[in-house]
């Protein structure tokens, strides 16, 4: 199945909207390469994926989280605010759905974080 994105993304202190997205073809759990990748996100700032196996919409101060919490991976944005997770496939993920957001720090707006769009992914043979 095709990723659907949903939500809207924060706009950062710097202008930057945040877009999740997937690379590396279908979401099969016999592909070693299916990656979720972020792009507009502030450059060389901490990021954090998350993922759940539910889809939320909970206003914080730092903007809305639009999946249940479960941390997936912590890493830096690159100087053009790219980063990307490949994502470790196994058996028991075939037919299940899991949400997926970046959060991204966002120094010149006081610490609060920048979210990206959602991304709904669901897993096939």
């Amino acid at each position: 199945a095709t990723p659907v994105n949903y939500g809207a993304a924060d706009t950062s202190s710097i202008g930057n909207v945040a877009s999740i997205g997937s690379s590396g073809g279908d979401p099969s759990v016999s592909n070693p390469n299916f990656t979720i990748t972020l792009e507009g996100g502030n450059p060389n700032q901490g990021s954090i994926l998350v993922e759940s196996a539910s889809q939320a919409s909970t206003s914080t101060p730092w903007g809305t989280l639009l999946v249940g919490t479960f941390l997936r991976h912590q890493s830096f944005t690159s100087a053009t605010g790219t980063d990307s997770y490949v994502v470790p496939m196994s058996a028991g993920m075939v037919g299940q759905t899991l949400y997926f957001q970046w959060v991204i720090r966002d120094p010149g707006a006081g610490e609060i974080a920048q979210h990206s769009d959602g991304l709904s992914v669901t897993f096939c043979p």
